[in-house]
């Protein structure tokens, strides 16, 4: 097994074969020196990984650095080169950036080596050597390069936000959309009528439950809430639930609490609650899904209570 080492991109091209061993990285920078320039270590083998993806890998990476690769030869069924997408934000197309790009877009020197490893004790050091600071002035040191450093930071975000959140042309401005949704707001507001229409309609589900249980409601009676569970076999897990509907039937005055106890203070009369959700539905169109929800929960409550 064995690396190709290729240097010189487009000036020229030094190939080494060497063995895998731990003095490969000592190696390639002798050969680096004896070519006497800059260069780039690519790999054509490498244990346990599949030779073909680490070629294709290799020659895909000297392809990005300028290196003119014949595709068809690689690929010699018939096909397209295809360009990326763009950036969504950038309206730029992808393209890899060579270092030497890089370099000169954002420079190769910083004004302070030490500082761009975060090395800030050094030029606290360097800047009390040169005497040119009070021991007072000294102590404000650190401090402030905090600051400046913090401030740069800001000014480096808020000079890129400009062009990386400029708005898209086929973003609608503010009072398009206003004029797009206010013919609908209507639709969206539920009215009055119809909380108080799927009120009454929960209160059809829960009496109705009940009656399918086999419970009957007599004028004066006093339970609690666990001899109705009982009865009605509704499981453990449902008890704090049934507490909660009787509760709910307490507020409309079927039942009243008395200390622990429940009094049944009138008989009411139990409806389908089908009628009255058809009424709903063809008064109040929009609020189907709200009719459909409701129906698809509160319809098998009985159900729910015993556990079946």
């Amino acid at each position: 097994m064995s690396f190709s080492l290729a240097f010189g991109i487009g000036q020229r091209t030094v190939v080494n074969s060497l063995a895998i061993h731990l003095t490969l990285p000592f190696g390639s920078d002798v050969s680096l020196l004896a070519v006497k320039g800059k260069g780039m270590v690519i790999p054509s083998l490498r244990r346990k990984e599949s030779e073909r993806l680490m070629m294709l890998g290799s020659l895909g990476k000297l392809y990005t650095l300028g290196y003119p690769v014949d595709w068809h030869q690689l690929y010699p069924q018939a096909g397209n080169f295809v360009r990326l997408p763009s950036y969504p934000w950038q309206r730029q197309r992808y393209w890899y950036e060579s270092v030497e790009s890089q370099q000169s877009r954002l420079g190769t020197n910083p004004l302070f080596p030490n500082l761009a490893e975060s090395d800030r004790q050094t030029l606290i050091e360097q800047l009390n050597k040169s005497g040119r600071f009070s021991e007072s002035e000294m102590k404000l040191l650190p401090k402030l390069l905090n600051a400046l450093f913090e401030q740069s930071e800001k000014q480096l975000i808020s000079d890129s936000l400009p062009s990386a959140f400029s708005v898209a042309e086929w973003m609608p401005t503010p009072g398009e959309i206003r004029d797009a949704v206010m013919p609908f707001v209507g639709e969206l507001i539920p009215q009055p009528e119809l909380l108080d229409g799927l009120e009454s309609l929960s209160i059809d589900y829960i009496l109705n439950a009940f009656k399918e249980m086999g419970w009957k409601f007599q004028q004066g009676q006093r339970l609690t809430t666990a001899f109705i569970a009982e009865q009605l076999g509704v499981v453990n897990q449902q008890q704090r639930l049934l507490g909660r509907l009787l509760e709910i039937i307490s507020e409309v005055g079927v039942l009243k609490g008395i200390g622990s106890e429940w009094e049944v203070a009138f008989v009411p009369e139990i409806q389908s609650p089908q009628e009255r959700w058809s009424r709903l539905l063809i008064q109040y169109p929009a609020a189907k899904a709200e009719l459909i929800l409701l129906d698809r929960c509160a319809s098998k409550l009985g159900k729910v209570l015993q556990g079946t």
